[in-house]
């Protein structure tokens, strides 16, 4: 227990004591502030300022007490100022943190999935299932296997019931340049992301968006596909496509970047390592674009039939990102992606 070092109060401190940074002293409550417990580096300083008040010259006597007040009142002001700043950094030192204010939301992304302190390790995970379902299919191609068994497609998954195609086609390409850019694109966005809201997050916004372009291109392939839109070969062409989401799982997190920077924020982005600073509406409407172009190909050529699949469904993508973050990140929109 502490005691408070005026000589007449005798409160016992149960709490964080208040020190005083111009004598030295340890008070309470009650006698923290300077001029309650006579301190004596203040007196002393109020008494210097009174010292300088010079009015035994009656021809300067109207000057001089106007500038000596006004120095008087300039420093006797900081000095408050300082006592203030002082006693409000005493008083939040003394409290306990303050609660969250959406603990029900936050609290489940911001601690870690799997335990421990390491504060990237849901994107090295990710980045892990990426590589092993990666060359698990570069392994079937070599062996002649079909790949089909780590690809969506309407037919295997609700005619032979392949269920694990949901799962295994957010992290799975045959092509290795594909790989190394995923590889690089999840490195960066997804530290970034986890180490600002936590394991948890990041694995649920990479499987949302996922989620979301499984929706979308599956919806896409069965119209194409069965509903007699097209000719005969281009809705086979449909129909046979092997689609996988990885590509619309980075997409979506990437928009949500986006909104969470702000879409009127200049940015920079690497197109194929070459940087290109546009604002961050832009660069939404350039990845639409392009997956447009490709949507409108796949129509009218049935050889771009699985580039279209998978480009409506990383527009889905797209829009999941917005959709995690306006129920999610709004509140906690923040400026240092940049």
């Amino acid at each position: 227990m502490v005691k408070c070092d005026v000589p007449d109060c005798d409160e016992v401190i149960e709490y964080l004591p208040f020190k005083c940074r111009y004598c030295g002293g340890t008070f309470c409550k009650k006698h923290r502030l300077p001029e309650n417990h006579n301190c004596p580096f203040t007196m002393e300083k109020k008494s210097s300022f009174s010292q300088n008040i010079d009015i035994s010259q009656s021809s300067h006597y109207e000057e001089t007490t106007s500038s000596s007040d006004t120095n008087y009142s300039n420093d006797e002001s900081q000095l408050d100022r300082e006592m203030r700043d002082y006693i409000r950094n005493q008083e939040r030192s003394s409290m306990p943190p303050p609660p969250n204010r959406d603990s029900s939301r936050i609290r489940s992304f911001s601690s870690s999935l799997f335990g421990g302190s390491h504060r990237s390790k849901g994107t090295y995970w990710l980045m892990g299932l990426n590589g092993l379902f990666s060359l698990a299919g570069l392994i079937l191609g070599l062996f002649r296997v079909s790949s089909a068994v780590l690809f969506l497609n309407v037919s295997t998954l609700f005619g032979n019931f392949w269920i694990w195609t949901l799962f295994t086609s957010m992290f799975t390409t045959t092509n290795v340049f594909s790989l190394i850019f995923t590889m690089i694109i999840l490195y960066g966005t997804g530290r970034m992301l986890e180490n600002q809201f936590g394991t948890r997050f990041i694995l649920y916004l990479y499987i949302g968006c996922g989620l979301f372009g499984i929706v979308g291109g599956l919806f896409f392939q069965a119209i194409f596909s069965f509903l007699p839109i097209l000719p005969q070969a281009n809705a086979l062409g449909f129909q046979l496509s092997l689609f996988s989401v990885q590509w619309a799982a980075l997409l979506g997190m990437i928009s949500y970047i986006l909104y969470m920077v702000g879409l009127n924020r200049e940015m920079r982005m690497y197109l194929y390592f070459i940087p290109i600073k546009m604002k961050g509406k832009y660069i939404l409407y350039f990845l639409i674009l392009m997956d447009l172009v490709f949507i409108v190909l796949g129509i009218f050529n049935p050889g771009f039939s699985q580039s279209a699949v998978e480009s409506f469904a990383q527009i889905c993508a797209l829009a999941g990102g917005y959709f995690f973050f306006k129920k999610f990140g709004r509140r906690n929109a923040i400026s240092r992606f940049i």
